[in-house]
């Protein structure tokens, strides 16, 4: 007789929930069990919501109903949870319990009795919340950045050692009129070709853009000068 089990599903953002990104998990799981003993029983998934967020409700109710099943399948351990505590307590429930926890990114079926799994899963539960901490704070200086340079999203344009770009291009054209090649110029001005080239590129387009002063193209009869 197979295995009791349930399966839970879990994406962080709205993003992922519109491209119903959670489909990629379940059609990993089902692979994954489809050789094994078991029986999915019941499904549970949190869309659009955090694994440092412990109240969510599917995941609660999931929990709440664990003594029906011998054992739980996820996508991956960070599914569960991306707090650290909650991951540990997580794992001392199952052992407790005597469920089994099914992995499918890996291809794992852990058994919590185990003392060296238990330390590989606390090390991995670490690993996760802490990878979560790094993520946030990355967002915090990318927001601090886009509210210090009004508005605009990814790193500071390099004009070299030039902080003005006026006397950047002020110097480029002073070296292009001597006939240095932008190889040269490049090296003087302190920034790589690549990055010269990108600096030219952006220029011509911004040249492109300005508005001139509409001419007047009105053709004018012409007539012969009176002799």
């Amino acid at each position: 007789m197979k295995k009791k089990i349930f399966a839970y599903y879990r994406i962080s953002t709205e993003k992922q929930k519109k491209k119903n990104t959670q489909e990629n998990q379940k059609i990993a799981i089902y692979n994954f069990v489809e050789g094994l003993d078991v029986e999915i029983v019941n499904e549970f998934e949190d869309l659009g919501i955090s694994g440092a967020d412990n109240d969510r409700p599917q995941f609660n109710l999931m929990l709440s109903k664990l003594n029906e099943v011998e054992g739980l399948v996820i996508y991956d351990l960070d599914r569960l949870t991306r707090d650290f505590e909650m991951g540990v307590n997580l794992m001392f429930m199952l052992k407790n319990s005597k469920k089994s926890l099914y992995i499918a990114r890996t291809k794992d079926i852990k058994d919590f009795s185990d003392d060296s799994e238990q330390l590989m899963t606390i090390i991995k539960s670490w690993v996760s919340a802490l990878e979560r901490k790094k993520i946030k704070e990355r967002q915090k200086i990318g927001i601090q950045r886009y509210k210090e340079t009004k508005g605009r999203w990814g790193r500071k344009k390099s004009f070299g050692k030039y902080k003005n770009p006026e006397q950047f291009w002020k110097n480029y054209d002073i070296y292009r009129d001597l006939g240095i090649s932008k190889t040269s110029c490049a090296k003087l001005l302190g920034v790589s070709r690549s990055t010269m080239n990108r600096r030219i590129e952006e220029r011509e387009i911004n040249k492109s853009k300005i508005k001139t002063t509409p001419i007047n193209n009105k053709i004018k009869e012409w007539s012969e000068p009176k002799l």
